[in-house]
This record gives structure tokens, C-alpha cells and sequence, in this order.
């Protein structure tokens, strides 16, 4: 039980209840769902209790979901002009978002097709990721950790974005805040992780991008050389995205959304 309790902290599993049971098409398949957190180790009893209590709450109740958001304002930047198709990936460096995946897609693309990678994350990893990216002949670029204004700028350049999510059942919940600036520079979204999960069905319902059930190297690497020959699909998913960030996924329609919540139960 202490061994449990060192990787299921009460904090944790409020973590659980709170991010995981926010998403209304998942409510179900929470309330079915096998009760690990993210390190793959069963909750504590407390915390199975709260997944439970709360999945059954939010069965009976309506309630408001408030996403994440870009701020629209901060893409009022000019685009960065890129000699090569590019896709982008931009983020904290972890294997679980698939980072060593996408680097090695890029044994599979062509020379005029390039990656480029911004972002840092934990010095050993950061250092794995070096030195698959060495093996790659110059098709993946390493830029570090970058100013937000030339993330924006690059987002808006690139001709495709990457958004990876490991594709385990313990991350099916998972929602990630780039896909919505993703969706805010009007580009198309490329993406992994696990059917029915939050992001492909977020991706799906706003026809934003494309979504892949696998982490291979060589699937992430079609996918990328499909988009890239498909010029009118792409340009429609980038204008799904912008256009969906324009009516409702932008930090002011959110703060208004929660705004709301807040009127309405001070008036209980």
C-alpha cells in the first residue's frame, strides 16, 4: 500500500476525477474504464471512490465544459517562410508525445520534406531525441526552446503541425493545449492517439486534421507524404481549424463560458 500511495498521491487522483472526467463524450467510458493513473499502477481506494463517485455524478447532471484556448492576438504575427514542406512540432519533448516517432518518420520522407522540432524537456530525453535527429541527413531541425512569438510565427508557416499522443488506454483522456493554437494558425493538424479518445474526437467533430491509431515511424511518415500531395484537403482542414478557434476556441469565448458558470451558481 505505500508503494501505491508513493505513485497514486491524493492530489493525483483528484487529477484524475477532474481532467479525465471533464470531457462529456468520454463520461461513459470512464465510468468503464480500468482505474490506473498515468505511471500504470492501480489508484488507492480513495481514489478509485472519487473516479467512480464522479463518473456517476457526471452521468446524472449537466454540466459546461471550459477548454483550453489560444489567444487569438497572439498569431497577429507574419509567418515564417520555409524553404521545404515543413511539418512542425512544437511542445515539452517526451516519448509518450510520440517526439522519437516523428524524428524517425523521417527515414521515410523525401529531400524536399523536412521536420523541425522546438521545444525542451528532460535533459536525457532531450539528448536521445539529438541523437536520432544526427541519423536523419539533415531532414529534422533541433531549434531548442523558443520565444512564443516565433513558435506563433513558425505554427503559421508550416505546412503541417504534429501532435502526438501515446496511444495506451491511460492516455485516451488526453486533450493537448497546442492543438488549440494548432487550430488557431489555420494550419492542418497531424496527430496519434487512441480511437474514441478526446483528441479524436475533438479532431473529428472540427475536421481540423487527421488522426493515426499508431505511433510507427512508417504511418506518421504517410500520412505526412498523403497530406502533402493532397493540397486541397489540407488547406480545408487549416480552415476547419482557424474557423472553429474563431467561433469558440479562443480564450474569450471560454473566460465568457466560465463567466457564466460562475453567474449562475452565485444565483442558487
Amino acid at each position: 500500500m505505500d508503494d501505491l500511495k508513493k505513485y497514486t498521491k491524493k492530489s493525483g487522483n483528484r487529477y484524475f476525477v477532474m481532467r479525465h472526467g471533464e470531457a462529456k463524450s468520454n463520461v461513459g467510458k470512464l465510468f468503464n474504464s480500468k482505474l490506473e493513473n498515468s505511471h500504470k499502477h492501480p489508484l488507492t481506494e480513495t481514489g478509485r471512490e472519487q473516479v467512480l463517485y464522479s463518473a456517476q455524478r457526471l452521468k446524472e447532471e449537466n454540466f459546461e465544459v471550459i477548454y483550453n484556448a489560444a489567444d487569438l492576438e497572439d498569431f497577429n504575427v507574419s509567418a515564417e517562410k520555409f524553404n521545404k514542406y515543413t511539418i512542425f512540432y512544437s511542445g515539452v519533448l517526451y516519448g509518450s508525445r510520440a517526439v522519437d516517432k516523428l524524428i524517425a518518420a523521417a527515414e521515410y520522407i523525401s529531400n524536399d520534406m523536412q521536420i523541425v522540432i522546438a521545444g525542451m524537456g528532460p535533459a536525457a530525453e532531450v539528448e536521445s531525441f539529438k541523437k536520432l535527429i544526427a541519423k536523419q541527413a539533415g531532414k529534422v531541425k533541433f531549434l531548442g526552446l523558443l520565444p512564443p512569438e516565433k513558435i506563433y510565427s513558425m505554427s503559421q508557416g508550416a505546412n503541417l503541425l504534429f501532435v502526438g499522443v501515446d496511444t495506451s488506454e491511460t492516455r485516451k483522456f488526453n486533450l493537448p493545449l497546442k492543438v488549440f493554437n494548432y487550430m488557431a494558425a489555420g494550419r492542418p493538424i497531424l496527430a496519434t492517439g487512441s480511437e474514441g479518445g478526446d483528441l479524436d474526437l475533438f479532431l473529428k467533430n472540427n475536421k481540423c486534421g487527421e488522426i493515426l491509431y499508431s505511433n510507427e515511424p512508417k504511418e506518421i511518415a504517410k500520412a505526412m507524404v498523403r497530406l502533402k500531395n493532397d493540397k486541397q484537403l489540407s488547406i480545408t482542414l487549416g480552415r476547419n481549424g482557424r474557423r472553429a478557434a474563431e467561433k469558440e476556441f479562443n480564450t474569450d469565448m471560454q473566460t465568457r463560458k466560465l463567466e457564466k458558470v460562475y453567474e449562475t451558481v452565485l444565483r442558487k
